[in-house]
């Protein structure tokens, strides 16, 4: 399976709204390191509304991953893993 097919699948079983899994694989799909403002304007809203929409994401995610929930930082790459 393809990496961003297996980000797709999760996005549907974690039930992400189109929003969300607009943010989640514009973030996880990103290789260049770009900020939360550059991934924003990649889709076309605000960094706080992209920020609001990862944190979002991530609460959905921290219910099937604990190890997530208990990340203060560095939830990217916990997430990854």
């Amino acid at each position: 399976m393809q990496w961003d097919e297996f980000l797709k699948q999760e996005a549907v079983i974690h039930e992400l709204s189109p929003e969300q899994k607009a943010a989640f694989l514009v973030r996880l799909l990103d290789e260049k390191g770009k900020s939360e403002a550059g991934l924003a304007s990649d889709i076309s809203i605000s960094a706080p509304a992209f920020k609001k929409r990862m944190t979002e994401v991530y609460d959905k995610f921290a219910l099937s991953y604990p190890e997530l929930a208990a990340s203060k930082r560095r939830k990217l790459e916990t997430l990854k893993r």
